[in-house]
């Protein structure tokens, strides 16, 4: 990504928030987008390279990675950083408690691009949202609670925000039916190595029908080329060329 560097997301006159976006080849134009979304303390720079090891493979698709709000975190000492939600502690566990700060401000982010992206002609089913660890858990419930169904959602080491009830929230939702990929380390001791499989199954037995779950021996809270390989088949899969 050296040699291309990133454009700013193009901008809407009623959604303004701070991104980047992997530029197309010249000639190309998108037909699909991935909403990408880093994780704790992170920038989008953190998966540029990621990324842009996608878009080799994926060249009809728009990648957007927008950058998290300065928030205070309280696992930190309150210190303020890129978040998009409060942590009460590190390292997550299913027991974990959660008390919500920040996330419905983080999903009205989040919806607002998925809204630039269906303004600039994209339709709803070519949009996919990813991210990883709070990244992660954040398009997870940007996708359940999105009003329009979209073409899939990608969690890495992420979980389910409790606060959020994705139980419930998937019975009604557009993006029931959507593909729905998680992935997580075994070794994982920061988002623990339980939940993304929890993630993965409290969405299936509330009824999303086409989830899939990988994970990965040894890996901790981090990624792997694997990851990315199975990352770069189900954006294939999802995401066709037109």
């Amino acid at each position: 990504l050296k040699t291309r560097g990133f454009w700013p997301a193009p901008a809407m006159a009623s959604f303004s928030h701070s991104s980047m976006a992997l530029p197309l080849v010249p000639g190309m134009s998108a037909s699909a987008c991935v909403i990408w979304c880093h994780g704790l303390g992170d920038s989008p720079h953190g998966w540029a390279s990621f990324c842009s090891g996608l878009y080799k493979n994926l060249t009809h698709v728009n990648f957007i990675l927008p950058q998290a709000p300065e928030n205070p975190v309280t696992c930190n000492g309150g210190m303020s950083m890129p978040s998009w939600m409060d942590l009460i502690e590190i390292p997550i566990r299913e027991s974990s408690p959660d008390n919500g700060l920040q996330q419905a401000e983080s999903l009205e982010i989040i919806n607002g691009f998925v809204q630039q992206q269906l303004a600039s002609g994209i339709p709803p089913e070519r949009i996919v949202l990813a991210g990883f660890s709070q990244g992660g858990a954040l398009s997870l419930s940007a996708a359940v609670k999105s009003p329009v169904k979209l073409g899939g959602c990608i969690c890495l080491s992420g979980w389910a925000l409790p606060k959020q009830d994705l139980g419930a929230a998937v019975k009604d939702s557009p993006s029931k039916d959507s593909p729905f990929l998680f992935c997580h380390g075994e070794a994982d001791t920061v988002v623990y190595s339980s939940l993304g499989p929890a993630a993965a199954a409290l969405v299936t037995a509330s009824g999303a029908s086409d989830v899939t779950l990988k994970t990965y021996p040894g890996m901790a809270h981090s990624s792997c080329p694997q990851e990315e390989a199975d990352v770069l088949t189900f954006l294939k899969r999802v995401l066709p060329p037109l």
